[in-house]
């Protein structure tokens, strides 16, 4: 064999060597720049379609399939921050199931665990969770037996890289659930169980990032607290219903405005084995969709046929609206039907955060009245003291019927609440539970759980109101006349 057959060969080794490592990285050596694109959106709440007829769920998946093609290279990530379901009509009707499958269409892999993932119950979480195709990461959520319910985090392998996904949720979240459905899980500090996972994958993976279903001052305190090796790449959040994009002494915190209404769009690169965030930025959802391509037909056709079901199961008009009904307006309005209906009761209160919608001028179907109040809840009638009853009327805001504040007093018929007198109050099972704070259990009161689904009322008084011709506006200037409201 002469000289140059051996050079010949040795070249031959080489070559096939490099060709086979470039083959195991997707055809990339490390020292290679690579891009990815992660898309990002939180707070759905299940509004993948609104009553104006906007098709969010259509526009979104459009608008990221163009974020894909327009970035050449780039491997896409799409991501949520949890709190999916619960919300509009059409998902709420069906307890999350057509958001779930709308997710699966548009090709979400992971979520974090919300606290209205369990609005339903756990096996209806389950099915949603199986529906969607979506990986639920949560580090700080364990069970009776300490052991984590959902898996901390997720890797995935893409683009020659390894990224992992930390999962944290809210550690309210039994003050902000049906508690009900959480007897056996709750949530723990998140600086303890973020420490431990990214201690846990530490050199298992090239990137951390941690979605947060929580406020930003929350992961701020427990992403300071970490030493500067544990802390994740950036933090998208989610929960709190603000958008932002912050930059805290290089990292990111990001969060999308909710409801679909806008999506993050971050860009990252990886350099010579190590990541940055080479761009940020928030995305406006545009009005309609573009193309009507087969995957948009598709997924047109899903939605559609979840919204034929609505319109069979909910669609019967109750009332007109001349104009936009304020929010505040309706809080009031809803009160004061539940408390016609229990005309022996002394108030009615509901907490703030039970409204989630807005109702729009036209006709006023029971879709709109589920949108505006999606949650699956019963009305209690509830016996209590009135320097408890206080507290409570203290966090509902403009959601109360049947007493007045003044001058930073609770009135009732013009008197002062006696703070030892016990009164009749028509609430409904979530604040009965201790959502949000409120305080419904304890010495000397006493509940009695109904039957009724909590909007009944309120759909029986402006359905009666709209046979006799009057406007939804008529209607609560009626309610709010009978209760002694200007």
């Amino acid at each position: 064999m002469t000289r140059g057959h051996i050079v010949f060969i040795v070249l031959a080794a080489a070559l096939l060597s490099l060709l086979s490592c470039e083959q195991i990285t997707g055809l990339i050596t490390p020292e290679d720049p690579r891009r990815f694109l992660l898309l990002y959106t939180n707070d759905e709440h299940g509004h993948l379609w609104e009553r104006d007829g906007r098709e969010k769920a259509l526009i979104l998946d459009q608008m990221w399939r163009e974020e894909e093609k327009n970035c050449a290279g780039c491997t896409v990530i799409r991501l949520s921050g949890g709190d999916n379901y619960t919300g509009s009509a059409v998902s709420s009707i069906f307890k999350g199931r057509s958001m779930a499958e709308v997710m699966a269409e548009i090709g979400y892999e992971i979520s974090a665990v919300g606290n209205h993932e369990f609005d339903y119950g756990i096996t209806e979480f389950e099915q949603n969770r199986t529906a969607s195709k979506m990986r639920y990461v949560s580090a700080n959520i364990i069970g009776k037996d300490t052991k984590p319910v959902f898996p901390p985090s997720e890797t995935l392998e893409r683009g020659g890289s390894r990224i992992t996904f930390i999962g944290v949720t809210t550690e309210e979240l039994r003050q902000v659930s049906f508690s009900s459905y959480l007897k056996d899980i709750k949530t723990v500090q998140s600086f303890n169980a973020v420490q431990r996972e990214t201690r846990r994958v530490r050199g298992q993976t090239d990137a951390v990032i941690a979605i947060a279903h929580q406020s930003f001052e929350s992961a701020r305190e427990w992403f300071a607290a970490l030493e500067p090796e544990d802390r994740p790449l950036l933090v998208f959040n989610a929960h709190t219903h603000e958008e932002y994009v912050r930059d805290v002494d290089g990292t990111y915190f990001i969060q999308a405005k909710k409801y679909l209404e806008k999506y993050a769009r971050v860009e990252l690169l990886r350099r010579k084995g190590k990541f940055e965030v080479v761009d940020a930025k928030l995305v406006t959802l545009r009005d309609a969709s573009g193309s009507q391509d087969s995957q948009t037909l598709a997924l047109k056709s899903l939605i559609n046929r979840y919204l034929v079901k609505m319109d069979q199961v909910a669609g019967t008009v109750v009332i007109e609206a001349e104009s936009d009904f304020p929010v505040e307006k309706f809080m009031r309005l809803y009160t004061c039907a539940a408390l016609a209906e229990y005309p022996d009761a002394d108030v009615a209160l509901s907490n703030p955060g039970a409204f989630r919608d807005v109702i729009r001028k036209g006709d006023i179907r029971v879709s709109d009245i589920i949108s505006m109040l999606p949650f699956e809840n019963r009305i209690v009638l509830s016996t209590i003291p009135g320097k408890d009853l206080i507290y409570n009327l203290n966090l509902s805001e403009n959601a109360v019927c049947g007493m007045e504040k003044v001058n930073d007093r609770w009135h009732k018929d013009g008197t002062p609440l006696d703070p030892d007198q016990r009164y009749k109050t028509v609430i409904h099972e979530y604040i009965f539970a201790g959502g949000d704070y409120y305080k419904f259990v304890g010495p000397g009161i006493t509940n009695q759980m109904t039957g009724k689904v909590w909007r009944a009322p309120l759909i029986k008084y402006l359905g009666a109101e709209g046979k006799h011709g009057a406007t939804l506006e008529m209607a609560y200037a009626d309610l709010m006349k009978e209760y002694g409201y200007r």
